[in-house]
């Protein structure tokens, strides 16, 4: 991805409201997690519920709105699923608006697209990019993968029938040789997988089935890739991250049932950084737990309710990184996205410093 420069863009947005440690009133709010005095590794910068929070409009459509009202926003967020980003764009798939919406984080523009002909979505459940800026979607209602390129022209489609069953998550290596698609198969089956497919689509190794042993998955939900190539698998039937090499041979694995930190209840979603830390989404605890590659917890980042404040959620879904070290969030039933930036060395030390400077008298 290319590192553009989104923060100016972030900034205009900062936030200074941030999540509570418990539902009350009087809770105080939480900016940076872990919360001062511990040393912060994160910080919430904004949520965007609605294209509203964040197209900059032009003088012209200010004007207008200010002698006929404001007109209602582009897009809401509703039932959010997944998301991705790259080259300064965030691609966006929601489950009640079965279109591709897209976010130039640059330009601050909206736009959409997979509502035609060939690319036209029925059930989007999972998008990708690779680092040529094309974008895959896996549709559920299709049965396919349906490729775009970085402005939403169709490119072409994968149809799936015979291959899977119940699509989920999706990934693509580094090169953009091979798709990755998770079939979480269902309930009823036993055909519960990881499919490696070419650049054209054509099946070229299954890697798991059904079962609780390494290697073999229980209603896998999702899938990231590190530099290396190698697969980071969310099982979450048997509440487990397993990392596998291309072919699918086994290189680690952690994870089990509970509600004690470094514990999963019910993962979500699985995203990467730039040290390969990886992040799991949990819709039981409502936060996002970071473990480093191998698997040892590093800290959760936010918590479950259902007031609508940084860093609280209620129904938490999809999670990214982008190349900037910024992490994205989606909640369905809060109906948002917010985004998070993971703090430089320098900036904590900015950070701190400025907590223990002493108040100045009155």
């Amino acid at each position: 991805m290319l590192k553009l420069c989104l923060i100016p863009l972030l900034a205009l947005f900062l936030i200074s409201c941030a999540s509570t440690q418990q539902v009350t009133d009087n809770t105080s709010k939480q900016r940076y997690w872990p919360a001062l005095p511990e040393v912060p590794r994160y910080e919430y910068l904004m949520s965007i519920y609605s294209t509203q929070d964040f197209v900059k409009k032009t003088d012209q459509q200010k004007l207008r709105e200010f002698v006929v009202g404001a007109v209602p926003p582009e897009y809401v967020v509703t039932r959010p699923l997944d998301m991705v980003v790259t080259k300064g764009m965030l691609y966006l798939v929601d489950s009640d608006n079965p279109l591709v919406h897209v976010f130039d984080l640059i330009r601050r523009r909206y736009f959409k697209f997979g509502y035609r002909y060939e690319g036209k979505l029925v059930n989007p459940v999972a998008i990708t990019a690779d680092l040529n800026g094309n974008i895959y979607v896996a549709d559920r209602g299709r049965n396919s993968i349906i490729v775009f390129d970085e402005i939403g022209l169709f490119k072409s489609s994968f149809q799936l029938s015979g291959i899977t069953t119940q699509l989920a998550g999706l990934a693509v290596d580094q090169r953009a040789e091979y798709i990755y698609a998770v079939d979480r198969g269902g309930i009823d089956s036993d055909v519960h997988q990881i499919v490696k497919l070419d650049a054209k689509g054509e099946l070229v190794k299954r890697i798991g089935n059904r079962g609780d042993q390494p290697g073999t998955f229980n209603l896998p939900t999702d899938i990231a890739i590190d530099q290396n190539d190698n697969l980071y698998v969310l099982d979450t039937g048997n509440f487990r991250v397993q990392i596998l090499d291309s072919e699918g041979v086994v290189l680690n694995s952690w994870g089990q049932a509970g509600n004690a930190l470094g514990q999963f209840g019910l993962p979500r979603s699985i995203t990467l950084d730039d040290e390969n830390n990886v992040y799991v989404s949990d819709a039981q605890f409502g936060n996002i737990q970071v473990f480093n590659a191998q698997g040892e917890l590093l800290l959760p980042i936010g918590q479950l309710g259902q007031r609508d404040l940084p860093g609280q959620y209620s129904l938490i879904t999809g999670i990214t990184f982008d190349s900037l070290g910024n992490l994205y969030v989606l909640d369905q039933f809060l109906k948002k996205m917010e985004i998070f930036r993971k703090l430089t060395p320098l900036q904590q030390q900015l950070i701190m410093s400025q907590q223990n400077e002493p108040n100045e008298p009155k």
